[in-house]
C-alpha cells in the first residue's frame, strides 16, 4: 500500500485491516458493520453505540447482579423518554461544529458512492474523528 508506512508490522496490519474490513471482498465489508453515514453523530452503527455506552457503566468485567439490573432499568428510562421526545417532537440542536463535520462526511461519502476510491475517503474523513484528547 503506498499511503502505509514502509515497516513489515505496520505494512502486516494494514493489510490485515483493509482485506478483513474494507474491500467490497473482505471477510467483513463495511456493507456488513457501517451504514451510509447520516446526520446522526457518534456512529453508524447502532449496536456498535448501545454497547459502547451500556459498557461504559461497569467498572469491572464480571459487575455484581444488582449493578446490571440497575444499569438496565437506567437504560430503559432513558429509551422510554427518548420515545416520549421523539413522539412528542422535541429534538435537540446539534452543535454547528458536530453538524459541519457529519455534512462533511455525507459529501464525501457521496463522492466516495461516485469514484469508489475507498483510499481516498478514508483519508479525508479519518482525520474527523479522532476523538477526544484528554
Amino acid at each position: 500500500m503506498e499511503i502505509c508506512p514502509d515497516l513489515e508490522v505496520g505494512s502486516l496490519f494494514s493489510d490485515y485491516v483493509l482485506n478483513t474490513y474494507i474491500e467490497d471482498d473482505s471477510l467483513f465489508p463495511p456493507i456488513l458493520w457501517a451504514q451510509v453515514p447520516l446526520l446522526n453523530p457518534r456512529t453508524t452503527n447502532g449496536a456498535e453505540s448501545f454497547h459502547r455506552t451500556y459498557n461504559g457503566q461497569f467498572y469491572s468485567t464480571h459487575p455484581p447482579t444488582h449493578a446490571v439490573i440497575s444499569v438496565l432499568k437506567e437504560t430503559q428510562t432513558q429509551t422510554v423518554a427518548i420515545i416520549n421526545s421523539i413522539e412528542n417532537n422535541i429534538t435537540k440542536t446539534m452543535a454547528s461544529k458536530d453538524y459541519n463535520r457529519i455534512v462533511s462526511t455525507i459529501n464525501l461519502y457521496k463522492e466516495f458512492e461516485q469514484n469508489k476510491d475507498i483510499i481516498r475517503y478514508l483519508k479525508l474523513t479519518g482525520n474527523k474523528y479522532l476523538g477526544k484528547k484528554y
